[in-house]
């Protein structure tokens, strides 16, 4: 135990130095004063039949950011502790790691230990922000501390204890270490998300709303018998009202949950099995056999074979060496470089992967113009995801910034082949749709969808350059993606999968994005030169 928790005070003193954990807490504290909003807000996070919600009392306002937590929270927090173990992979403190004798299950829960603090510090500071908002909304200003904290405790720690351990094991999986591993978690996360909205009630429902919300729904139903409320019918989340109107909303008393000993157990279990899943991923852990010397290799790359040695360049003077100079050349060509971006875009790419890109390519020349923009490139605009997200990234991962920023032009050069490397990508995948557009003449549409994949280049360039890591990336893309294209959200469909969007003009709002990320990317670029 007490190299567990020397393991985990030790990462846990590192990653709240880091601004990232500040500004989640941050923006959580924030979130959770959003989350009780007035009666006649323009927006509503639960609302019961159409009209009720709880009144802001201590028993109601724990429920509701638990389950709220328990939603956004194991979303955010997954990105948040995720890359713990790579960390130490990349500093080298893996190999000094390896040469003690901590044993691999011991790492394990230690990281565990770790993450689990974070997000319970988080989640604590979300507790704390909820009984603020109770005294500021003043429907109910006694505060009991109980009452309060107890369905973040029972409800949300379990979700978040699972949420900690899966980041312990995609770590330690190596195909779930990079993007990957986040796409595979966004999706499961998503069905998880559905799965506890259907599951009436049932032990197994991970995140818990289900088990609280029949109780919310029974002290509803008695305070407004007239009203016939089918059960299940309300809603959770954030559910805003058509321009200019607001919510009406009549309150009821909510007194808390009934902790009966199967609710409780059945909450354990789901803790206990977030232990069993570290305890599987010490069994998959390396104990860092692959870190090595030298600096890190970039997806795709081969180490040397055993026993070889690398020959540097500025010793490769003769012999079959001498064909690894290259010559040297004089003037400036922008298109090799294009080139050279791509290729570094696609180095490490399967023949498997470039198939489906070309099948997927094909098959929208071809297929019904509805499922082309509703299926077909939704799909071809999710597939080239870890492409994007290395833009503006591999300076820092692969500590190249002082050769890059000693070359002529970093910022007008290199930076401009980078966002169109990444928009040849946009438009090569998803070209069968805006070829679509174009040969049909409906030129706002083609307008719409080319302004969607110059968008995604430059979000992705933007991103990685402030941020030195493509996650941030893949996080709000696949945020974005989800609502908009693949839900059909007008506001937010930047691929012109709706007529609807398109004809609210959403084309010219992504075209202005595309152009501020390229801005701040700039920005970004010339702050890392002066440095």
């Amino acid at each position: 135990m007490r190299t567990i928790f020397a393991i985990a005070i030790a990462d846990l003193r590192e990653r709240t130095r880091r601004p990232g954990f500040l500004l989640t807490l941050v923006l959580s504290v924030v979130a959770a004063s959003y989350f009780l909003p007035p009666s006649d807000a323009g927006y509503a996070t639960l609302q019961i039949g159409g009209n009720h919600r709880g009144l802001y009392n201590s028993a109601y306002v724990g429920v509701l950011i638990a389950i709220l937590d328990a939603a956004f929270l194991s979303f955010a927090g997954f990105f948040l502790v995720k890359n713990a173990v790579d960390r130490d992979r990349i500093t080298r403190v893996g190999a000094i790691l390896a040469a003690t004798p901590i044993t691999r299950a011991r790492y394990a829960l230690g990281k565990f230990a770790s993450n689990l603090t974070v997000l319970a510090t988080i989640l604590l500071c979300t507790g704390i922000a909820g009984g603020f908002m109770q005294r500021v909304r003043a429907e109910d200003t006694a505060i009991h501390p109980w009452a309060l904290l107890a369905p973040l405790l029972l409800v949300t720690l379990p979700v978040l204890a699972l949420v900690a351990a899966l980041a312990v094991l995609f770590d330690m999986i190596p195909w779930l270490r990079g993007g990957f591993g986040n796409v595979v978690f966004f999706f499961s996360w998503t069905a998880m998300m559905a799965a506890s909205s259907f599951s009436n009630g049932s032990h197994y429902d991970l995140v818990g709303e289900s088990v609280v919300m029949n109780d919310v729904f029974t002290a509803c139903t008695a305070a407004f018998p007239q009203d016939s409320i089918q059960a299940g019918n309300y809603s959770l989340g954030i559910a805003i009202k058509d321009q200019g109107e607001r919510w009406k909303l009549s309150t009821f008393r909510y007194g808390g949950m009934k902790w009966r000993w199967d609710r409780v157990a059945s909450r354990i279990g789901w803790f206990t099995l977030a232990i069993v899943v570290a305890l599987f991923a010490a069994l998959v852990f390396d104990r860092f056999e692959s870190v090595g010397g030298g600096a890190p290799r970039a997806a795709g790359s081969r180490a040397p074979p055993a026993g070889d040695t690398a020959v540097p360049a500025t010793h490769a003077t003769n012999g079959r060496h001498a064909s690894s100079l290259s010559p040297v050349r004089t003037g400036f060509r922008f298109g090799a470089l294009v080139v050279a971006e791509l290729r570094l875009a696609f180095n490490g790419v399967s023949k498997a992967w470039a198939l489906v890109a070309l099948g997927l390519t094909i098959a929208s020349l071809f297929a019904p113009l509805t499922v082309v923009r509703q299926v077909l490139t939704p799909i071809a605009w999710i597939w080239p995801l870890m492409l994007w997200s290395a833009l503006g990234t591999r300076e820092s991962r692969f500590g190249t910034s002082p050769v890059l920023f000693s070359s002529p032009r970093p910022l007008t050069r290199q930076l401009p082949a980078i966002w169109i490397a990444g928009l040849a990508i946009s438009v090569v995948t998803g070209g069968g749709l805006g070829l679509r557009f174009l040969l049909g003449g409906d030129l706002a549409a083609f307008a719409t969808w080319l302004a969607g994949a110059a968008f995604i280049p430059a979000l992705a360039l933007a991103l990685g350059v402030w941020s030195g890591s493509g996650k941030f990336f893949e996080v709000i893309y696949l945020l974005l993606w989800y609502a908009g294209p693949l839900n059909r959200v007008p506001t937010l469909d930047y691929m012109a999968a709706t007529p609807e969007g398109v004809a609210q003009g959403v084309g010219v709002g992504f075209g202005i994005v595309a152009i501020a990320s390229l801005a701040l990317a700039f920005a970004g670029r010339r702050r890392q030169a002066l440095a």
